[in-house]
């Protein structure tokens, strides 16, 4: 399915999950003690709560882990930016805070029949601080990211 150099990443849920459970699934995903988890056993990577980048040779194991915890999950590829369709962002909104994070939420998702930056540019709030969007209206995104004064970082991907 892939050289070692190509990566996917993987959108998982965990919301079926008991918090005894949930702390399992984060002991297995992340180690604990001396006991790694299944991020370093693959050379992968946490880009943000239920997100996860991988390169292609540990897809296997992957599927195999989630679905040993029922968890749903969407494989996304990550490709040249010549090949990408969408990008996805991984925005950090620390800086604001009070009711600076609160407008920059409602100016991002919308509130009551107002509609949000996203619905605008069609794009996915895919995790906590993750936004999928098209090739053809990232740049609205950077610009509000960049008023805000949000640091993001962005991967190219076909979806």
């Amino acid at each position: 399915m892939g050289n070692a150099r190509d990566r996917y990443i993987i959108h998982y849920e965990t919301k079926h999950l008991s918090n005894t459970d949930l702390v399992r699934f984060f002991y297995e995903l992340k180690g604990r003690g001396n006991n790694p988890g299944i991020i370093n056993k693959t050379n992968s990577q946490f880009l943000a709560k239920s997100l996860v980048e991988i390169p292609a040779n540990s897809i296997e194991l992957w599927r195999y882990f989630l679905e040993k915890w029922s968890c749903k999950y969407r494989l996304i590829k990550k490709v040249s930016k010549s090949d990408a369709n969408n990008r996805l962002f991984i925005f950090n909104s620390s800086r604001l805070s009070g009711s600076r994070k609160v407008r920059f939420f409602y100016k991002l998702k919308g509130r009551g029949n107002k509609k949000g930056i996203l619905d605008k540019l069609d794009a996915e709030f895919v995790a906590k601080s993750v936004i999928l969007v098209s090739m053809k209206n990232y740049f609205a995104l950077i610009k509000f990211l960049r008023e805000w004064d949000c640091d993001f970082d962005i991967k190219e991907v076909r979806c």
